[in-house]
């Protein structure tokens, strides 16, 4: 089960003072959390007296698509995270909605476990295409059938007369399938 899932979301140029609600406490210009954005003001939610989301856990898992969410960057083209144990897929649907505009989110698991994109559309609807057996991947371009038990993914693979050290190669593989769907 994944504890982090990463998550990349891409978009045409916005206006990020009007998208995005940014803390520059302590010098950091971080997102404020999920719930606060400008994007999710229209899901209904109830907030305690000190401005702290009730019912947390649910309203995350209904609205969002995961137990939590953190959001680190914002820009005007790209909006980037984590969340626990799955993507964000409905938060995605919410910000697409917002921005007027179709989206893509591309997520991994820490561990790749699973990988994934995601697409969001103008009226606050997401799909998603998931791939789960990434190792697959891996074996298949270096021809093997199961990796050893002690396998470094530091060791040189040969492909097609190429050297690569595994975990680039892997990471090479993830890129493309996302560029794929």
């Amino acid at each position: 089960m994944a504890n982090h899932v990463y998550f990349y979301i891409h978009f045409n140029q916005v206006d990020k003072d009007k998208v995005f609600k940014i803390d520059n406490h302590r010098g950091w210009n971080e997102p404020v959390e999920a719930y606060q954005q400008p994007f999710m003001a229209n899901v209904e939610k109830t907030l305690d007296d000190d401005g702290w989301l009730e019912d947390s856990y649910d309203w995350h898992i209904d609205n969002i698509g995961a137990k939590w969410v953190t959001l680190d960057y914002a820009d005007e083209t790209e909006l980037s995270g984590y969340s626990a144990w799955s993507p964000p897929i409905q938060m995605l649907g919410h910000f697409s909605k917002f921005i007027g505009q179709p989206t893509r989110m591309t997520y991994e698991d820490e561990f790749r476990n699973f990988i994934g994109v995601a697409w969001g559309d103008v009226d606050g609807h997401a799909s998603y295409e998931e791939n789960d057996d990434v190792l697959q991947l891996f074996l298949d371009k270096v021809g093997m059938e199961e990796l050893p038990e002690d396998y470094h993914w530091d060791e040189e693979v040969e492909v097609d007369g190429t050297k690569h050290i595994a975990s680039e190669l892997m990471d090479d593989l993830v890129y493309q399938w996302f560029e794929d769907q």
